[in-house]
Protein backbone atom coordinates (compact mmCIF):
# COMPACT_ATOMS: atom_id res chain seq x y z
CA UNK A 1 0.00 0.00 0.00
CA UNK A 2 1.81 3.12 -0.59
CA UNK A 3 1.75 6.31 1.11
CA UNK A 4 -1.61 7.41 -0.05
CA UNK A 5 -3.86 10.31 1.59
CA UNK A 6 -6.11 7.10 2.69
CA UNK A 7 -3.01 5.72 4.70
CA UNK A 8 -1.91 9.44 6.12
CA UNK A 9 -5.75 9.69 6.94
CA UNK A 10 -5.76 6.41 8.97
CA UNK A 11 -2.35 6.48 10.24
CA UNK A 12 -3.40 10.22 12.03
CA UNK A 13 -7.03 9.14 13.04
CA UNK A 14 -5.56 5.40 14.87
CA UNK A 15 -2.56 7.88 16.31
CA UNK A 16 -4.11 10.65 17.45
CA UNK A 17 -6.98 8.24 19.16
CA UNK A 18 -4.85 7.12 21.87
CA UNK A 19 -3.72 11.01 22.83
CA UNK A 20 -7.26 12.28 22.57
CA UNK A 21 -8.86 9.68 24.61
CA UNK A 22 -6.06 9.96 27.60
CA UNK A 23 -6.42 14.31 26.78
CA UNK A 24 -10.15 13.80 27.00
CA UNK A 25 -10.23 11.40 30.54
CA UNK A 26 -7.74 13.59 32.13
CA UNK A 27 -9.09 16.73 31.44
CA UNK A 28 -12.75 15.40 32.49
CA UNK A 29 -10.96 15.03 35.95
CA UNK A 30 -9.66 18.33 36.18
CA UNK A 31 -12.64 20.08 37.97
CA UNK A 32 -12.01 21.62 40.68
CA UNK A 33 -9.08 24.03 39.26
CA UNK A 34 -9.85 23.52 35.47
CA UNK A 35 -6.88 24.62 32.94
CA UNK A 36 -7.89 27.46 30.25
CA UNK A 37 -8.87 25.26 27.06
CA UNK A 38 -6.99 27.44 24.75
CA UNK A 39 -3.83 27.48 26.90
CA UNK A 40 -4.29 23.35 26.59
CA UNK A 41 -4.99 23.69 23.46
CA UNK A 42 -1.36 25.23 22.27
CA UNK A 43 0.53 23.31 24.73
CA UNK A 44 -0.88 20.03 22.97
CA UNK A 45 0.15 21.35 19.31
CA UNK A 46 3.64 22.49 20.88
CA UNK A 47 3.93 18.55 22.05
CA UNK A 48 3.11 18.03 17.94
CA UNK A 49 5.57 20.56 16.91
CA UNK A 50 8.49 19.30 19.47
CA UNK A 51 8.43 16.17 17.66
CA UNK A 52 9.88 17.54 14.43
CA UNK A 53 13.20 18.76 15.70
CA UNK A 54 13.69 15.78 17.77
CA UNK A 55 12.81 13.30 14.88
CA UNK A 56 15.15 15.38 12.23
CA UNK A 57 18.34 15.42 14.81
CA UNK A 58 17.77 11.46 15.23
CA UNK A 59 17.52 10.81 11.51
CA UNK A 60 20.82 12.98 12.01
CA UNK A 61 22.51 10.81 14.25
CA UNK A 62 21.27 7.50 12.42
CA UNK A 63 23.12 8.35 8.60
CA UNK A 64 26.38 8.01 11.22
CA UNK A 65 25.44 4.75 12.73
CA UNK A 66 26.52 1.52 10.98
CA UNK A 67 23.35 -0.51 9.34
CA UNK A 68 24.39 -3.83 11.81
CA UNK A 69 23.20 -1.52 14.60
CA UNK A 70 20.15 0.21 13.05
CA UNK A 71 18.59 -3.01 13.39
CA UNK A 72 18.50 -3.37 16.43
CA UNK A 73 15.91 -0.58 16.29
CA UNK A 74 13.36 -2.22 13.96
CA UNK A 75 14.03 -6.22 14.64
CA UNK A 76 15.36 -5.70 18.59
CA UNK A 77 18.76 -6.60 19.73
CA UNK A 78 21.03 -10.16 20.70
CA UNK A 79 21.52 -9.34 24.23
CA UNK A 80 24.22 -11.75 24.13
CA UNK A 81 26.14 -9.68 22.46
CA UNK A 82 27.76 -6.69 24.05
CA UNK A 83 27.83 -4.19 21.21
CA UNK A 84 24.24 -4.38 20.94
CA UNK A 85 23.66 -3.69 24.24
CA UNK A 86 26.46 -0.25 24.34
CA UNK A 87 24.53 0.76 21.01
CA UNK A 88 21.28 0.44 22.89
CA UNK A 89 22.41 2.67 25.89
CA UNK A 90 23.67 5.16 24.14
CA UNK A 91 21.35 5.39 21.59
CA UNK A 92 18.59 5.56 24.15
CA UNK A 93 20.10 7.51 27.03
CA UNK A 94 22.30 9.83 24.75
CA UNK A 95 20.45 10.24 21.57
CA UNK A 96 16.21 9.52 21.74
CA UNK A 97 15.55 10.32 25.51
CA UNK A 98 17.40 13.52 25.97
CA UNK A 99 16.59 15.06 22.29
CA UNK A 100 12.81 14.11 23.29
CA UNK A 101 12.27 15.39 26.29
CA UNK A 102 14.49 18.78 25.64
CA UNK A 103 12.14 19.58 23.03
CA UNK A 104 9.22 18.61 25.22
CA UNK A 105 10.62 20.76 28.02
CA UNK A 106 11.17 24.21 25.98
CA UNK A 107 7.88 24.13 24.70
CA UNK A 108 6.40 23.59 27.73
CA UNK A 109 8.27 26.12 29.34
CA UNK A 110 7.93 28.64 26.14
CA UNK A 111 4.17 28.50 25.84
CA UNK A 112 3.24 27.81 29.78
CA UNK A 113 5.95 29.13 32.56
CA UNK A 114 4.36 32.73 32.02
CA UNK A 115 0.86 32.09 31.87
CA UNK A 116 -1.52 33.63 34.68
CA UNK A 117 -3.32 29.63 35.51
CA UNK A 118 -0.03 28.62 36.30
CA UNK A 119 -0.92 29.40 39.86
CA UNK A 120 -0.45 25.44 41.69
CA UNK A 121 2.52 23.17 41.37
CA UNK A 122 0.47 20.75 39.86
CA UNK A 123 -0.22 22.94 36.94
CA UNK A 124 2.73 22.18 36.08
CA UNK A 125 2.31 18.36 36.05
CA UNK A 126 -0.80 19.49 33.37
CA UNK A 127 1.12 21.50 31.40
CA UNK A 128 3.84 19.12 30.97
CA UNK A 129 1.31 16.17 30.21
CA UNK A 130 -0.43 18.08 27.51
CA UNK A 131 2.79 18.89 25.45
CA UNK A 132 3.71 14.87 25.80
CA UNK A 133 -0.09 13.87 24.74
CA UNK A 134 0.96 16.25 21.57
CA UNK A 135 4.44 14.64 21.10
CA UNK A 136 2.72 11.34 21.65
CA UNK A 137 -0.35 11.70 19.03
CA UNK A 138 2.28 12.87 16.15
CA UNK A 139 4.81 9.78 16.52
CA UNK A 140 2.05 7.38 17.09
CA UNK A 141 0.76 8.54 13.48
CA UNK A 142 4.67 8.04 11.99
CA UNK A 143 4.94 4.77 13.43
CA UNK A 144 1.72 3.82 12.07
CA UNK A 145 2.11 4.78 8.43
CA UNK A 146 5.25 2.69 8.30
CA UNK A 147 2.88 -0.35 9.28
CA UNK A 148 0.09 0.42 7.16
CA UNK A 149 2.21 0.93 4.01
CA UNK A 150 3.33 -2.66 4.09
CA UNK A 151 -0.57 -3.27 4.27
CA UNK A 152 0.52 -5.78 7.29
CA UNK A 153 -3.05 -6.15 9.89
CA UNK A 154 -1.36 -7.73 12.21
CA UNK A 155 1.91 -5.41 12.56
CA UNK A 156 -0.90 -2.45 12.60
CA UNK A 157 -3.02 -3.74 15.79
CA UNK A 158 0.11 -4.66 17.71
CA UNK A 159 1.74 -1.08 16.84
CA UNK A 160 -1.76 0.52 17.78
CA UNK A 161 -2.02 -1.53 20.96
CA UNK A 162 1.39 -0.83 22.04
CA UNK A 163 1.38 3.07 21.59
CA UNK A 164 -2.13 3.19 23.26
CA UNK A 165 -1.68 1.12 26.67
CA UNK A 166 2.08 1.15 26.89
CA UNK A 167 4.03 4.29 24.71
CA UNK A 168 1.64 7.05 25.31
CA UNK A 169 1.03 6.42 28.91
CA UNK A 170 4.90 6.44 28.77
CA UNK A 171 4.92 9.78 27.16
CA UNK A 172 2.79 10.93 29.97
CA UNK A 173 4.21 9.67 33.19
CA UNK A 174 7.67 11.37 31.59
CA UNK A 175 5.79 14.25 31.62
CA UNK A 176 4.23 14.17 34.38
CA UNK A 177 8.02 13.85 36.17
CA UNK A 178 9.03 16.80 34.16
CA UNK A 179 5.94 18.69 35.07
CA UNK A 180 6.08 18.38 38.85
CA UNK A 181 10.02 19.88 38.57
CA UNK A 182 8.75 22.62 36.41
CA UNK A 183 5.66 23.08 38.91
CA UNK A 184 8.23 23.41 41.77
CA UNK A 185 10.46 25.83 39.74
CA UNK A 186 7.61 27.85 38.88
CA UNK A 187 7.19 29.22 42.85
CA UNK A 188 10.79 28.59 43.81
CA UNK A 189 12.93 31.12 42.08
CA UNK A 190 16.16 30.18 43.90
CA UNK A 191 16.04 26.77 43.19
CA UNK A 192 14.67 27.08 39.96
CA UNK A 193 17.80 26.14 37.77
CA UNK A 194 18.34 23.18 39.62
CA UNK A 195 14.55 21.66 40.08
CA UNK A 196 14.59 22.70 35.78
CA UNK A 197 17.40 20.55 35.22
CA UNK A 198 16.75 17.95 37.70
CA UNK A 199 12.79 17.69 35.86
CA UNK A 200 14.78 17.35 32.57
CA UNK A 201 17.12 14.78 33.74
CA UNK A 202 14.84 11.69 35.61
CA UNK A 203 12.73 12.58 32.69
CA UNK A 204 15.19 11.48 30.16
CA UNK A 205 16.15 8.66 32.84
CA UNK A 206 13.32 7.79 32.81
CA UNK A 207 12.53 7.98 28.85
CA UNK A 208 15.79 6.36 28.39
CA UNK A 209 15.45 3.09 30.33
CA UNK A 210 11.92 2.35 28.86
CA UNK A 211 13.19 2.33 25.69
CA UNK A 212 16.20 0.18 26.38
CA UNK A 213 14.18 -1.91 28.03
CA UNK A 214 11.53 -2.30 25.14
CA UNK A 215 13.91 -2.42 22.36
CA UNK A 216 15.88 -5.29 23.58
CA UNK A 217 13.28 -7.13 24.68
CA UNK A 218 12.55 -6.88 27.99
CA UNK A 219 9.20 -5.14 27.48
CA UNK A 220 7.85 -6.71 30.49
CA UNK A 221 10.06 -4.87 32.72
CA UNK A 222 9.09 -1.76 30.91
CA UNK A 223 5.46 -2.09 32.36
CA UNK A 224 7.28 -2.81 35.40
CA UNK A 225 8.58 0.90 34.73
CA UNK A 226 5.60 2.54 34.06
CA UNK A 227 4.09 1.24 36.97
CA UNK A 228 6.69 2.37 39.12
CA UNK A 229 6.58 5.82 37.80
CA UNK A 230 2.91 5.55 37.91
CA UNK A 231 2.68 5.55 41.87
CA UNK A 232 5.35 7.38 41.85
CA UNK A 233 3.21 10.27 40.53
CA UNK A 234 0.12 9.18 42.09
CA UNK A 235 1.97 9.44 45.88
CA UNK A 236 3.14 13.35 44.64
CA UNK A 237 -0.60 14.07 43.45
CA UNK A 238 -1.87 13.16 47.15
CA UNK A 239 0.62 15.44 48.56
CA UNK A 240 -0.42 18.86 49.99
CA UNK A 241 2.77 20.33 48.30
CA UNK A 242 1.11 19.86 44.77
CA UNK A 243 -1.44 22.58 45.91
CA UNK A 244 0.28 25.22 47.85
CA UNK A 245 -0.79 28.13 46.10
CA UNK A 246 -4.57 29.15 46.80
CA UNK A 247 -5.85 32.23 45.44
CA UNK A 248 -8.25 34.34 46.69
CA UNK A 249 -9.85 37.65 45.75
CA UNK A 250 -10.11 40.85 47.73
CA UNK A 251 -11.55 44.06 47.44
CA UNK A 252 -9.12 47.26 48.11
CA UNK A 253 -8.77 47.91 51.75
CA UNK A 254 -10.06 44.22 52.26
CA UNK A 255 -8.99 43.03 56.08
CA UNK A 256 -9.24 38.95 54.97
CA UNK A 257 -5.76 38.13 55.09
CA UNK A 258 -4.60 37.47 58.56
CA UNK A 259 -0.79 38.13 58.91
CA UNK A 260 -0.41 37.84 63.10
CA UNK A 261 3.70 37.47 63.53
CA UNK A 262 5.87 36.71 66.76
CA UNK A 263 6.51 40.02 68.58
CA UNK A 264 10.18 39.90 68.12
CA UNK A 265 9.66 39.72 64.21
CA UNK A 266 9.38 43.50 64.35
CA UNK A 267 10.89 43.66 60.54
CA UNK A 268 8.70 41.35 58.95
CA UNK A 269 5.59 42.44 60.71
CA UNK A 270 5.85 46.02 59.28
CA UNK A 271 6.45 44.58 56.05
CA UNK A 272 3.07 42.46 56.61
CA UNK A 273 1.32 45.78 57.71
CA UNK A 274 2.02 47.36 54.81
CA UNK A 275 0.66 44.28 52.53
CA UNK A 276 -2.52 44.65 53.99
CA UNK A 277 -2.65 48.17 53.60
CA UNK A 278 -2.29 48.32 49.94
CA UNK A 279 -4.88 49.17 48.06
CA UNK A 280 -5.86 49.57 44.49
CA UNK A 281 -7.85 52.37 42.16
CA UNK A 282 -9.52 50.18 39.98
CA UNK A 283 -12.20 47.71 40.95
CA UNK A 284 -10.93 44.22 42.53
CA UNK A 285 -7.89 42.59 43.17
CA UNK A 286 -7.01 38.93 42.66
CA UNK A 287 -4.12 38.00 44.95
CA UNK A 288 -2.31 34.69 45.06
CA UNK A 289 -0.79 33.46 48.45
CA UNK A 290 1.37 30.66 48.77
CA UNK A 291 1.59 28.63 51.83
CA UNK A 292 5.18 27.99 51.78
CA UNK A 293 7.60 30.39 51.27
CA UNK A 294 10.12 29.77 48.30
CA UNK A 295 13.17 30.94 49.53
CA UNK A 296 13.00 29.22 53.27
CA UNK A 297 10.29 26.65 52.88
CA UNK A 298 8.37 27.77 56.37
CA UNK A 299 4.97 26.69 56.11
CA UNK A 300 2.48 30.61 55.87
CA UNK A 301 0.35 29.29 58.21
CA UNK A 302 -1.51 32.89 58.91
CA UNK A 303 -1.79 33.21 55.10
CA UNK A 304 0.30 36.28 55.29
CA UNK A 305 1.59 38.12 52.23
CA UNK A 306 5.43 38.24 53.52
CA UNK A 307 7.00 35.27 54.90
CA UNK A 308 7.37 35.47 59.16
CA UNK A 309 10.35 33.99 58.93
CA UNK A 310 12.48 35.31 56.23
CA UNK A 311 10.43 38.41 54.79
CA UNK A 312 10.44 36.81 51.08
CA UNK A 313 7.08 38.22 49.21
CA UNK A 314 4.63 35.71 48.99
CA UNK A 315 1.47 36.89 47.36
CA UNK A 316 0.85 37.92 43.17
CA UNK A 317 -0.87 40.57 42.71
CA UNK A 318 -3.22 40.66 39.69
CA UNK A 319 -6.18 42.70 38.18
Amino acid sequence: MSTSFSVIFLAVFLGFSPAVFWFWFWRKRDMVDPEPNRLLIFLFLGGMAATIPAALLQSLVQRYIPEKFLICLSTGCDLNYGANILFMLLMMFLVVAPTEEIFKYLFTKWISFKAKSFNQIIDGIKYSIAVALGFAALENALYLIGSLQIADFDTVVSTLLTRFFISTLAHILYGGIMGYYIGRARFDEYNRKKLLATGVFLAIMAHGAFNFMLFSGLGFYSVILVALIFFFLLQKFRSKELTVIRTIATTPGSQRIPADVPAAEKEVSELIKESRGATSSGGQVQITISEFCPRCLKKNTNRSKFCPNCGEKLFIKMR
